[in-house]
């Protein structure tokens, strides 16, 4: 009995240690996934000389506003809808990405766990940052 209730309390401990690092892989995936985002827009730079040309060519749905990332671009959306919807799902359902660029620039950030936000900038870097959504503008990130 006294062996039963010794597994029992250690068992708990290593349940509350495993709940911070689930945290910690999720935020990790979702900066890879921020990550992936940089590949999928350069290779619409590399198809359209831009990051957005409209609704059917583009990194974010829509130019000069904080938007989705462009889900209905006709060669990436496949891509794209399935960060966006990963990024959402490892984030417990709280936000999808946010994307705002002005064709020659861009920003696209994404809300973690906590709370704070990483995103990238067409600068390239990866960035976390506070709990204010850094892509309010296309160099947001850079």
């Amino acid at each position: 009995m006294i062996v039963i209730a010794i597994i029992g309390l250690l068992s708990a401990i290593v349940l509350v240690f495993l709940g911070g690092a689930r945290g910690k892989a999720k935020d990790a995936r979702i900066q890879s996934d921020i990550a992936q985002i940089r590949t999928v827009a350069e290779m619409i730079y590399g198809d359209n000389y831009a990051y957005y040309v409209d609704t059917t060519h583009g990194l974010c749905l829509a130019s000069g506003a904080v938007s989705s990332l462009g889900i209905n671009d006709v060669t990436y959306s496949t891509q794209l809808t399935k960060i966006a919807n990963d990024i959402y799902t490892q984030n417990s359902n709280v936000a999808y990405p946010a994307c705002y660029t002005n064709g020659v620039s861009y920003c696209v950030s994404a809300k973690l766990n906590g709370s704070s936000y990483v995103c990238i900038g067409s600068g390239g870097k990866v960035q976390t940052l506070g709990s204010d959504d850094p892509c309010t503008s296309a160099i947001g990130c850079d």
